[in-house]
């Protein structure tokens, strides 16, 4: 089936099967109007500035070129002079709400009233700049699979087709990306929401999760605005390229989140595999 791009010629399945590879922009991050679709047209990316820890592709590295490391941009001491120091690695995002345990499940309510929307943001550290991570959605129904092609959210398809998952590209700063869900205008039919990490062309480039830390996926009430609930990653294996990082599902008539945190060895293409949405077109 084609995709459908905001503004860009529409690519096909299979074809992100066969590389995964950037021959589309990512969206850029909306403002809080969760309700506007538009996209503007990305800026070129800002100078990098030496020292400073850079782990998009976006920042003009490209993969299997590894920046060098702090060591080798040091300063060669001279007398009375200091070499200059290693640049810290990034710090941990200030996360709000209850902080979730590997395998917690909890209820999604405010006030006692039942969350009608919400921002997920899911975000991350690359501790090797040849990692380029996305997140992504798969909306399945009561059979753990797609309910079909078009319900597969990520960078190069934004919208579910109802609307109730919207994708909303990189984070300010770019460590993350975030996607809002309405269960106002959700089908009735989707029963999971799985929400998961890959790295671009991690199978083609040998790149995995122990290249990636401070991993975390966090609810944002959009009615209050405060954060619901946390889930920080700790388990990052070199066997691993993908995570699924939390769910949200349905069970009663009521919506709850797990926290999963669980690895397999496979891209992008080989999660679509996995829930129901054709690659080969």
């Amino acid at each position: 089936m084609n995709i459908p791009m905001n503004r860009k010629s529409p690519i096909r399945l299979e074809a992100m099967a066969a590389s995964m590879g950037r021959n589309v922009q990512k969206p850029r991050r909306l403002q809080q109007n969760t309700g506007n679709a538009a996209r503007m047209p990305r800026q070129a990316a800002p100078a990098r500035v030496p020292g400073q820890d850079v782990g998009r592709a976006s920042a003009g590295i490209q993969p299997g070129h590894p920046m060098p490391s702090p060591a080798s941009r040091k300063s060669v001491g001279q007398p009375g002079r200091s070499a200059v120091p290693a640049p810290l690695p990034p710090r941990r995002k200030a996360l709000a709400g209850t902080r979730l345990q590997k395998g917690q499940k909890v209820s999604l309510a405010e006030n006692g009233c039942p969350l009608s929307q919400v921002e997920v943001s899911i975000g991350w550290n690359a501790k090797s700049p040849a990692c380029d991570l996305d997140a992504s959605a798969f909306l399945l129904s009561g059979n753990n699979k797609v309910l079909g092609d078009e319900w597969f959210v990520f960078y190069g398809q934004e919208r579910s087709p109802d609307g109730s998952v919207v994708h909303h590209g990189d984070m300010k700063g770019g460590m993350g990306e975030s996607l809002t869900i309405n269960w106002r205008s959700m089908d009735s039919r989707v029963k999971k929401i799985v929400f998961t990490i890959t790295i671009n062309e991690a199978l083609k480039h040998g790149l995995n999760f122990g290249m990636v830390s401070d991993a975390y996926i966090q609810l944002r009430s959009l009615a209050s605005g405060q954060g619901i609930l946390h889930f920080e990653l700790e388990e990052y294996y070199s066997n691993v390229t993908s995570m699924m990082v939390g769910e949200l599902y349905e069970r009663n008539g009521e919506w709850k989140f797990h926290a999963i945190g669980n690895g397999v060895a496979r891209d992008l293409a080989g999660l679509c595999e996995l829930y129901g949405v054709n690659v080969s077109g």
